[in-house]
């Protein structure tokens, strides 16, 4: 999935990208984010109502890697 944060999106746009887990137990959920300029909001990953994974500003131009853990009952949601 891909998100610009330029125009013509506003402050408050969301995407969303739904997984619901099977009943096999936790597992690890791995992206990659870019978060480059002035322009850069917030990035949160929920699992069910959960926050587990949070970014804020520019974390410089370059491709970082995440894990996040998540349990077998929660949907996963990037915004």
């Amino acid at each position: 999935m891909y998100i610009e944060t330029s125009s013509p999106r506003v402050n408050g746009d969301k995407a969303r990208l739904r997984f619901t887990g099977s009943d096999s137990g936790a597992f690890c959920l791995k992206f990659f984010y870019h978060m480059f300029g002035k322009s850069v909001g917030t990035l949160n990953v929920y699992s069910g109502s959960k926050n587990v994974f949070t970014k804020s500003g520019s974390q410089g131009n370059k491709w970082i890697e995440a894990k996040v853990p998540i349990s077998s009952s929660g949907r996963v949601s990037l915004f």
